[in-house]
């Protein structure tokens, strides 16, 4: 993995963490599969940016958290 999908990877699970949720009830809320959610949180690939408006409401956090 690069520094930066290992830096979003963290991100993106710290915060889902913090929000002390786990991937099955973030990814209900989010209206998202689980896998989409697993493959975020591991840099597979990035959010849209509908989901990561979705996420960083949820998370409580800033959107530019998700975002490069």
């Amino acid at each position: 993995k690069t520094l930066q999908k290992k830096t979003k990877e963290t991100a993106l699970k710290r915060e889902r963490q913090k929000a002390r949720l786990t991937q099955e009830q973030a990814s209900e809320r989010l209206d998202i599969s689980l896998r989409s959610l697993q493959a975020y949180e591991e840099g597979e690939y990035s959010p849209s940016f509908e989901n990561a408006v979705k996420m960083a409401k949820l998370y409580g956090c800033e959107l530019n958290d998700f975002i490069d």
